[in-house]
């Protein structure tokens, strides 16, 4: 497909190739993005930048709204239009749209993007999934994914790495891939170390961070204010149940929730 894609998007002249790093090294968090994730600076030197085709927007969904809304952001800025005039056109538009800025070729460590000055997070996020080389389900920030972690490494001056990463995204592979005691197992024993009161089980220390999670309605009542009790051991972890954990570690320790973090530290340190 890639090579298709380049004879195409060439119309077989040969072009100077680029690398994805030149496109890092422009972002506005670069400095720190080095300092901490080094490896994966590195690796954005061998990752190839292929010309953009529209073929390439798959995931787009009325992404002639995103482009009314930034004409309209243009227009305001300009002040060619009121506040309020901007208001007004804005709550006609449709309430979800998306407009693909972005895709990598994983294997061929390759990504190619719609705009030649693509934002921020559109670079990481492309980078990261050559460099990882995990799906959007185990990457995404939309899923909860790594690359959520990536952020918050940078945002909280964790002092975490790439390692770091690659270990949340064996937990949430394994964890879509049914293998959820192994990875509750996994998690237990380094949480253990916090030698908190409570039995040790995935939902007792999410309740004790104060989080109900997505399976609280299948818990019995009683042992949700009784997080020591031994008929713990008794309720099953669901899929969807460590993976509200690992989403709500991240959204809890990115809102400096003491409790969360000290999870964090004790899950990757």
């Amino acid at each position: 497909m890639l090579e298709d894609s380049l004879q195409a998007g060439t119309g077989g002249v040969e072009k100077e190739e680029m690398k994805a790093y030149e496109y890092l090294v422009r972002c506005p968090s670069f400095p720190l993005i080095s300092k901490k994730f080094p490896d994966f600076t590195e690796f954005s030197k061998s990752v190839e930048v292929i010309p953009w085709q529209e073929d390439f927007a798959i995931a787009d969904y009325n992404p002639e709204v995103i482009d009314y809304l930034e004409f309209l952001e243009t227009l305001l800025e300009m002040r060619a239009i009121s506040q309020e005039e901007y208001e007004k056109e804005t709550a006609k538009l449709p309430t979800y749209a998306s407009k693909t800025g972005g895709v990598a070729f994983i294997e061929d460590n390759a990504v190619s993007f719609r705009s030649p000055n693509p934002e921020e997070h559109v670079v990481v996020h492309e980078i990261g999934h050559c460099y990882f080389k995990e799906n959007d389900r185990v990457w995404s920030a939309s899923y909860g994914g790594g690359e959520s972690l990536f952020w918050l490494i940078l945002r909280k001056d964790l002092p975490l790495n790439e390692l770091s990463i690659f270990q949340y995204h064996s937990w949430l592979r394994r964890t879509l891939e049914g293998k959820v005691e192994e990875v509750a197992r996994e998690v237990l024993k380094k949480l253990s170390r916090l030698n908190l009161p409570v039995f040790p089980h995935i939902y007792t220390y999410q309740l004790w961070a104060g989080t109900m999670g997505i399976d609280a309605s299948k818990i019995p009542p009683h042992l949700l204010f009784d997080l020591q009790n031994k008929e713990w051991e008794k309720v099953e972890v669901s899929k969807e149940g460590l993976m509200s954990f690992f989403a709500n570690l991240l959204v809890g320790a990115s809102l400096n929730d003491s409790v969360y973090l000290a999870y964090l530290k004790a899950l990757f340190l």
